[in-house]
């Protein structure tokens, strides 16, 4: 039986301010209905609109891969900055010193963006056709850069009807020797603070634990699409997206689950307001939580105001235009 979320609280002294096992999370969703959404007190609270693929904090910086344009979305304490380049169908992102590696999955490949340059400093082209591995996730494992990917297909998209047991997980510099095989539509890379890697096997809903030398050590099914990893003091947060081959009419939702990776058990799961999930961020400090749903909240709001100020222009114009006839016309 699992725990409600309020029925497991944390040790203050190990995470400061969080106090609810869902509490401090923030976690993207991709496709219809997607969007960028904060966890607190068990309320579910949208904070962008824009659907969402992969998320990465480090060096007080916030990346956002967000579908809408293929933008990657930069932001720090000093305010946002959105990138577009030469990219297709951006499936993730991963923050390095001086900008980001991402995936463009439409084009089949890895690239590396510099921010002060804003250009492209490296790429890796994994295959000549367009998204015929599906390369999605991106992890660092022993300080290498590696992703997973649906399978070596030759033609785009043949992983359709036909990737179990084809997918791997591989470093950016061994494309032709894999760290794991025989993976079934894998997603998300975690190294977590525990000193063990875990991997995301959606198509079977497994969530699987390897010691750094890639060798597995547990495996737990959780019921459905499985995407979306965050660990925080013992505790291992999974994203449980709902299938894309629902019955029409079927009341369905995602969720996330809390795995205590200890006793490797189900602890509480959240419903969640959108379909799927593509990445979860669980903070351990209340206090940069809440300032990193503020900076989200800000950019968001400077977005929307730059967008509503030319319709406002126009708006003052025709309404200036308006007043002037009605003068020439004597009303």
């Amino acid at each position: 039986m699992s725990l409600s979320s309020s029925d497991y609280c944390y040790d203050a002294n190990r995470c400061k301010g969080i106090m609810h096992l869902f509490d401090g999370i923030i976690f993207s969703a991709p496709n219809q209905g997607g969007g960028v959404f904060s966890c607190r007190n068990d309320a579910i609270i949208c904070l962008d609109d824009r659907p969402t693929c992969g998320l990465s904090l480090a060096q007080g910086k916030l990346a956002r891969a967000v579908q809408a344009g293929d933008t990657v979305v930069l932001t720090t304490a000093e305010g946002g900055q959105e990138y577009r380049g030469p990219w297709a169908d951006i499936h993730d992102v991963l923050l390095t010193e001086q900008g980001f590696y991402l995936v463009s999955t439409e084009t089949s490949e890895v690239l590396q963006w510099d921010v002060a340059k804003k250009t492209v400093v490296e790429r890796w082209q994994l295959s000549d056709q367009r998204d015929s591995w599906h390369v999605n996730c991106l992890g660092i494992i022993h300080e290498d850069l590696c992703f997973t990917a649906f399978g070596d297909f030759e033609g785009t998209r043949g992983y359709k009807n036909n990737s179990a047991t084809r997918g791997f997980l591989r470093s950016i510099h061994g494309t032709k020797n894999p760290l794991l095989d025989g993976l079934s539509q894998p997603h998300s890379i975690l190294t977590a603070q525990d000193g063990y890697l875990y991997l995301c096997d959606s198509e079977t809903g497994n969530i699987r634990q390897y010691t750094m030398e890639c060798i597995l050590q547990r495996s737990l099914n959780i019921g459905g699409y499985s995407r979306g990893l965050a660990w925080r003091n013992g505790i291992l947060f999974v994203g449980l997206s709902v299938s894309r081959n629902t019955v029409e009419g079927e009341h369905q939702q995602a969720k996330i689950i809390a795995i205590d990776t200890k006793t490797w058990a189900e602890i509480g799961s959240i419903p969640v307001p959108c379909q799927e999930i593509y990445d979860l961020l669980a903070f351990d400090d209340r206090e940069n939580f809440l300032f990193w749903v503020e900076r989200i909240l800000i950019d968001e709001r400077t977005r929307a105001l730059d967008r509503i100020r030319p319709l406002e222009e126009k708006l003052a114009s025709k309404t200036n235009e308006c007043a002037k006839l009605h003068v020439f016309l004597g009303h």
